[in-house]
């Protein structure tokens, strides 16, 4: 990875390895060793490399906000794997991850925000097609940062407010 990279996001994980997204794909570094994850080595092919969200949720699971989609590490495979809808429909432009207290994951990109539910393993848009640029999780409640607005979303009652 070239040290002239753009740099998106940087997070640490509760081993100490410190994941770092940027313009040519994701590195893992830790005292010993760095590991360089792009579309030739770890990341699915049919995705470009600029990582430009890293989220590490409850569970310490590592998810990577992409431009043509989202990804989860795979430990036991050392790569990242595409989170996709049924219809191949994916979070494009990914610029914020959050985790809600149920450990739904929450993605919000330029073709709005989605829900991840790890227990059926079923990612879903939901009713914001707008640009999402920050995401928050408070309560109930998913907020929303967009050129537009504030958007708040009702997780319980999947209300949308602006």
């Amino acid at each position: 990875m070239s040290t002239q990279s753009i740099t998106y996001a940087i997070k640490e994980d509760n081993l100490g390895n410190l994941w770092i997204g940027s313009e040519e794909g994701i590195l893992k570094h830790n005292s010993k060793y760095y590991r360089v994850y792009n579309t030739y080595n770890g990341l699915p092919e049919s995705l470009s490399n600029r990582a430009s969200e890293i989220f590490i949720d409850s569970n310490n699971n590592i998810w990577a906000g992409l431009e043509k989609g989202v990804c989860k590490y795979n430990k036991n495979l050392d790569k990242f794997e595409l989170i996709q809808t049924a219809d191949n429909i994916n979070p494009s432009l990914v610029n914020s991850i959050s985790e809600d207290s149920n450990s739904n994951i929450w993605i919000g990109g330029f073709n709005g925000l989605w829900k991840y539910n790890p227990t059926n393993k079923n990612l879903e848009k939901t009713t914001i097609n707008d640009a999402i640029d920050v995401i928050f999780i408070y309560k109930n409640y998913v907020l929303c940062g967009t050129k537009k607005g504030l958007y708040i979303y009702n997780i319980d009652k999947k209300k949308l407010q602006k």
